[in-house]
């Protein structure tokens, strides 16, 4: 049952990759600024794998000690990540537009106000940071858990004072957020009801964003995304997949980094 619970998450994923991919090759034919559906789901995809990030850290890193989680979690993204990177560094080079200046920060993904190679890469920089701070949790236990927490609070607060700093930009972002809503999300329990209605509820509320046409531009981005992410993402928690079909779009969640 466990695994068949998983399954339904890696759907998730799948769905949530389909879409980040969708706005981005509408993007490329049809302008930056998308509008409908596309506009709405597509970046919504982000937020779903924000909070999935957090369900699946908070399930995996339960039984690991933080070394061979950082280990495990860092090959998960940065192989494919790297050869990626260096193939439109090539393109790059190719257009006569190529510039060291982004090298460090691209390959090791850090947080400066300097671009990626990859502009999409912005979200592997939430991703490590939230691995970072899982590692860190397992290192030190709930005392270090409460000095994150402090130092999130803190980040944020700083952010509105210097929006300038790309480090307070990511350590303080309200995105962060959602990374906990996750972690909440996997210890929550469910009753025969609740499933069916956090889906319903999350789609609802997806559905009246969309209608305002509303594409996550703004800080208001997690108290309009956030919520039904989590809805959504808690109803596939819980939400038992059977069957060969769903099995291989699992599998195409499995490969959703790539």
């Amino acid at each position: 049952m466990p695994g068949e619970r998983v399954l339904a998450l890696q759907v998730l994923r799948f769905l949530a990759a389909s879409g980040v991919i969708l706005l981005h090759a509408t993007q490329v034919g049809l302008g930056q600024h998308q509008v409908g559906l596309i506009g709405t789901v597509g970046p919504f995809g982000v937020d779903l794998f924000f909070v999935l990030s957090g369900v699946i850290i908070a399930r995996i890193a339960r039984n690991s000690a933080p070394v061979p989680f950082l280990v495990m979690r860092f090959t998960r993204i940065f192989p494919i990540y790297w050869i990626v990177t260096l193939a439109w560094m090539l393109f790059l080079v190719g257009a006569g537009t190529f510039s060291w200046k982004p090298l460090l920060t691209s390959m090791l993904l850090l947080p400066t106000n300097i671009d990626c190679y990859l502009p999409v890469a912005w979200t592997l920089r939430y991703e490590l940071l939230f691995y970072i701070a899982a590692a860190l949790v397992l290192w030190g236990g709930r005392a270090v858990m409460v000095g994150l927490i402090i130092a999130y609070v803190a980040a944020g607060t700083a952010r509105g004072f210097m929006p300038g700093s790309a480090l307070l930009t990511v350590a303080g972002s309200p995105l962060v957020l959602e990374f906990l809503a996750g972690v909440l999300v996997g210890r929550l329990g469910a009753r025969p009801w609740s499933v069916g209605l956090a889906g319903a509820a999350g789609l609802v509320w997806l559905a009246a964003v969309n209608a305002s046409g509303y594409s996550g531009e703004t800080d208001a981005r997690v108290l309009l995304f956030a919520p039904p992410a989590a809805l959504i993402v808690y109803a596939a928690r819980h939400w038992v997949m059977r069957g060969a079909v769903m099995r291989w779009f699992a599998y195409l969640g499995d490969a959703s980094y790539s």
